[in-house]
């Protein structure tokens, strides 16, 4: 499995999460809830983004539908295997 070996910190709740596609790119797309605050992830495999510049993979998914709130934040994180793409940020 592409995704089995993607890790959660202890703290977060993994509310749903269901792999699919985003646009040509497989993703691991997550809902979970950390420290009072819910958010969204997709997550990408390494191997399958190094033709596109993160930046425009940010705008990307800044662009798409699964995004409630456009204007706010998107944070990225990046380890060995894979990259995280967080966004829709709601503190509860």
């Amino acid at each position: 499995m592409k995704f089995n070996q993607v890790k959660t910190d202890e703290d977060t709740v993994i509310t749903s999460q269901v792999e699919c596609m985003f646009g040509d790119y497989p993703v691991l797309y997550q809902k979970w809830v950390y420290d009072g605050i819910d958010a969204e992830s997709l997550i990408f495999c390494n191997e399958d983004i190094t033709i596109i510049p993160l930046n425009d993979l940010v705008e990307n998914i800044r662009k798409s539908p699964l995004v409630n709130y456009p204007e706010k934040e998107i944070t990225t994180s990046i380890n060995e295997l894979y990259t995280f793409v967080n966004f829709n940020f709601k503190v509860n």
